[in-house]
């Protein structure tokens, strides 16, 4: 097998190429750090969710056994008895 020295053109076009390629693997680990990243902080948030829906679940039926059956108006903050 006789081997054949590249130019250096070629040289550098390879180079370019090796280094275009290490970019990418390189951008691609971090948008997968990323990702991983938000999918934490998207789990956390649903568990927010849950919690501060059952707080207002709960909130509303105590209303509800004070007041009997009703509508809150939150923006004048009052409770409207029906």
């Amino acid at each position: 097998m006789k081997q054949i020295d590249l130019t250096e053109e070629q040289k550098k076009e390879l180079q370019t190429i090796q280094e275009i390629f290490t970019n990418v693997v390189y951008k691609s680990g971090q948008i997968e750090i990323a990702l991983m990243d938000l999918y934490s902080e998207k789990t956390e948030l649903a568990k927010e969710l849950m919690l501060i829906r059952k707080k207002e679940d709960s909130f509303a039926n105590g209303l509800q056994m004070e007041y009997g059956t009703g509508q809150l108006d939150i923006e004048n903050l009052k409770f409207i008895k029906e």
